[in-house]
This record gives C-alpha cells, structure tokens and sequence, in this order.
C-alpha cells in the first residue's frame, strides 16, 4: 500500500519532518494552507528548500499544489513519477473527481518520461478488485464504457496517437484498457472535458507560461473536477 503525506507548505520544519516521514509521496500545499498575502514568500521559500532537499539520492514523490493548479507533479525521478501516475491516474478506473487526468511534461523530460509511463501503464493489472495484485478494475457500467471509447475514438480522427490501450478489454464485465494517448491538442476534446475513466493525456509544453495556461485555462481549469499533473526537474522551478 502506498503512503501519501499532507503537508502545510509554510514551515520548512513541517517539510523536513514529512521527507523523513517515509512516506511514498508528500502533497505540499501552497494554496489552501497558507494565507494569501504570504503565498508569494511561501512559494519562494518552499521551493528553495525542496530544491536543496531533492539533491539526495532518494526522497519521495512531490505533488505540490501551487499557483491555483490542483495538482503539480514536480520530480526528476522517473520511477517515482510513474508510481504516482499509476495511483492518481487509474485508481478507481478514473472514476474519481480528483484523478489525475491529464500529464504537462517539461522538454527536458517529455521523451524520457513518455517512453518509462508508456511501460508503467502496460503494467497495470486488469481485473476483479477483489482479487490480490489487481490494480484496477471495470468501469460503473455499460454507458461508461462507450463514454470512454468514445472520448479515445474520437481523439483519435482528431490527430491523436494511442500509445498504450486503446479499447475496451473483450469479456465479462465493463473494462476498458488503461491508455495513455499522447499528441493531444489543447482545444481538443479529451483535454478540455472529463473523460472520467482509465485515461490519461500527455502534452509538451515549452515555458512556464504555456504550461500554467494549459493547466488552467480550460473548463475545468484543473482544479474540483479534473487532476492535472505538471512535470518537470523540481530545480527548473523558478522561486517567484
């Protein structure tokens, strides 16, 4: 079972204790937690201290919520980001309000990153939940199941690319494949709207502006209804 830690991103001593908490992965919060006339200090001064603590060798996944985004993925270690895609991308099927949706990877990690996810999806383990080892199992029912289809279909006349699943798994029972679909525009439709099920989107951005209007400038502006995980090496994060 994973362990996943909450903490308060305003005090470096809470910060410290949860990177020696063992922890799998830590969710520091720079919205919710600090009080908004100290957001901008908050935010240079927690940065600058993860900066320093992520040099060693090993240290836990970061999912920092900043600058209104719900979610921030911001980790140069590829096995930690896959284990937390695998988590907050298909737990549930995707069935969940929070999951994590959509990918915005950095250009110094974006061809890494979707080569090492594109195996960690494969390894998703299909079937009854009941079952030991099983990570995900069917979706709610059959109108889902075409919801979904139909979300990667149609993604894919639009200029989509598939990497991994793709369909739905033939049977008993309502399951769709975990995808990973990549070559997605910002206007398209399985960016813009919830696919709720077991699919997960990878962009490319080039800057910090693109990736903070990507993240934000859509319907769901991730953040209540849909994850969006930004990537990229947490020492390319600029303190401002």
């Amino acid at each position: 079972m994973r362990s996943l830690l909450f903490v308060p991103g305003d005090s470096p001593r809470k910060l410290e204790k949860g990177l020696a908490s063992g922890a799998d992965a830590l969710i520091v919060d720079l919205e919710d937690s600090v009080a908004p006339d100290r957001k901008a200090e908050a935010r240079k001064t927690t940065l600058g201290f993860l900066q320093e603590r992520t040099k060693a060798p090993r240290h836990p996944v970061l999912v920092v919520r900043v600058n209104g985004l719900e979610t921030g993925l911001i980790d140069a270690d590829l096995e930690a980001v896959n284990t937390w895609v695998k988590i907050a991308g298909f737990f549930n099927s995707g069935q969940d309000c929070t999951a994590a949706t959509r990918v915005i990877a950095g250009p110094k990690i974006y061809d890494n990153l979707l080569a090492s996810l594109a195996t960690s999806v494969q390894s998703v383990k299909v079937g009854n939940p009941l079952e030991d080892g099983v990570e995900m199992g069917p979706m709610v029912a059959k109108e889902q199941l075409e919801r979904v289809e139909g979300f990667v279909e149609r993604a894919r006349e639009h200029g989509a690319r598939v990497l991994v699943g793709g369909a739905p798994i033939p049977g008993r029972g309502y399951f769709y494949q975990p995808s990973l679909v990549t070559d997605v525009k910002q206007d398209s439709e399985i960016v813009k709207k919830e696919v709720f099920g077991p699919v997960v989107t990878v962009q490319r951005f080039k800057d910090d502006d693109e990736a903070i209007a990507w993240a934000s400038k859509i319907p769901t502006a991730c953040k209540g209804g849909e994850g969006c995980i930004e990537i990229r090496p947490i020492a390319d994060i600029p303190p401002r």
